[in-house]
């Protein structure tokens, strides 16, 4: 993906996810990884700092007060900007996914893929039966071998 900070298009592979990498953030964001994640779904910027240092970070810059130094003023950059490229980004490697797809589709005409599913809609069957009784997970359980004191012996 395709990331513009302060003017400057940066690589960054969202799947490359190493434990050392990690850890710094938990150390610098001072939440876990996992909300991490979930903030920069939901836009927050203080995440959206932390994913420019950690971009910072690969491209080899000291990042040692990068955060810091973006909350406080010292290095600024468009938030805007970098989640426009981010969009963009992810607009353009789905389009090109689309095209592969169509492209081998039209290529080999077995390949099924984009083809609805039962009743026209993808993905989606004409008969999920209703939850039962036996198969939910919240009512009460019983016990083989509960022995209570009204219980009778054979």
């Amino acid at each position: 993906m395709k990331v513009t900070i302060d003017g400057q298009v940066y690589e960054y592979d969202s799947a490359k996810a190493p434990m050392h990498e990690a850890l710094w953030i938990e150390g610098v964001y001072k939440r876990n990884y996992g909300q991490w994640q979930i903030d920069m779904a939901e836009g927050a910027a203080r995440a959206f700092i932390m994913l420019a240092c950690l971009i910072w970070r690969r491209e080899g810059r000291n990042v040692d007060t990068a955060f810091q130094d973006v909350i406080d003023g010292k290095i600024d950059f468009d938030i805007d900007e970098m989640v426009r490229s981010m969009n963009a980004s992810i607009e353009a490697e789905q389009k090109a996914r689309a095209e592969e797809e169509k492209a081998r589709a039209e290529a080999d005409p077995t390949i099924t893929g984009t083809s609805p599913g039962p009743a026209g809609s993808p993905g989606t069957g004409t008969d999920t039966s209703p939850s039962s009784a036996a198969s939910s997970t919240s009512g009460r359980s019983k016990s083989v071998s509960s022995k209570s004191p009204t219980s009778k012996r054979s």
